[in-house]
């Protein structure tokens, strides 16, 4: 994990603003299935910090002070009070500090699945059965980038996440513009696929190159879904993307040639076309999920970083134009 100083302080107000109420308005816990006390005493040596309540005697320190208060009268005001605590300054403390209780608060003792697992390549069928820790991740990240932040998978402990963070630089920068659609099509399998493109561009190409066919993949068929299209069974990419941009008149066919600048709109989207196929080729060359010769080659870094940035611009592309049409 990359070392920051205390005085490390970008994320802004506003930014951290709009956190607590995305998870105030959506209700969604912070301390997850812990309780807030076991939860705050991981991060914060609670018997060190002074308690509020004016019989000091009896509540000494802020362990005493929350346990009186959120445990036996729960007279604090919700759930949500920790987040305006001067104690833990969460509006102003340190950028480390903020981000290490988001991280804890994505930890797996607070979010445990107990659903059936499944490989890095699950079926797609199995849309329902992604974690909502990944989407969450992603909704948290869709602010944090803003400031130039983002929490991502640094570890995996008896096969569950665990998460850090890090200064998003530049080459990051393209995919963060596609996280804003795991709030508008709500699914935790495309977040948990946005995230892997995240993870994977540096350190592992190949599983990049996978994750960009499937999230595309993915989208095309949400938008044949939505706009009352029929997906054929064994459907393959090729089939899917076309159906996908002939319902939002984007193959080159649906273009006019009597207008001015249409053929050359009729180029762009070719290239378009000729972008998504040859994703999916890379992908069966060198992508995960089919076996590859023994001299195999792969892709670099540099490339994979070409091809999810590529991904994430057309799916964002995909999706605009989708929702643009349908209103």
């Amino acid at each position: 994990m990359q070392q920051f100083t205390a005085e490390t302080s970008s994320i802004s107000e506003v930014t951290r603003r709009k956190i607590f109420d995305y998870l105030t308005i959506n209700r969604i816990s912070w301390s997850g299935r812990r309780e807030e006390l076991d939860f705050l005493a991981s991060l914060y040596d609670l018997r060190k910090m002074p308690s509020t309540d004016y019989r000091r005697p009896q509540y000494p320190t802020a362990y005493e002070d929350i346990h009186k208060h959120r445990v036996m009268n729960d007279d604090w005001g919700g759930h949500y009070w920790v987040f305006t605590d001067s104690r833990f300054n969460l509006l102003w403390c340190p950028d480390e500090d903020f981000l290490k209780f988001f991280c804890e608060m994505l930890h797996p003792t607070s979010w445990v699945d107990a659903r059936p697992k499944f490989s890095w390549e699950e079926p797609e069928t199995q849309e329902s059965e992604t974690k909502e820790v990944f989407k969450l991740q992603v909704a948290l990240n869709s602010y944090l980038i803003v400031d130039g932040w983002e929490i991502y998978v640094d570890s995996y402990i008896s096969e569950e996440p665990l998460f850090s963070f890090r200064v998003v630089t530049a080459k990051n920068v393209p995919l963060e513009n596609v996280k804003v659609l795991t709030e508008k099509i709500d699914s935790a399998y495309i977040a948990r696929q946005i995230s892997r493109l995240s993870e994977n561009v540096d350190k592992d190409p190949e599983a990049a190159l996978g994750a960009s066919k499937e999230f595309l993949e993915t989208l095309c068929k949400h938008i044949i879904k939505e706009r009352g299209g029929i997906i054929p069974p064994g459907a393959d990419f090729g089939e899917l993307n076309s159906t996908a941009r002939d319902l939002l008149n984007l193959l080159p066919q649906n273009i006019d040639n009597g207008k001015l600048g249409n053929q050359s709109m009729k180029k762009v989207l070719g290239g378009v076309g000729s972008i998504l196929s040859g994703i999916t080729e890379l992908r069966n060359l060198y992508g995960t999920g089919h076996g590859k010769d023994s001299q195999a080659v792969g892709v670099t870094a540099t490339q994979a970083h070409l091809i999810v940035g590529l991904t994430a611009s057309l799916g964002k592309f995909l999706f605009e134009v989708h929702t643009n049409v349908a209103q």
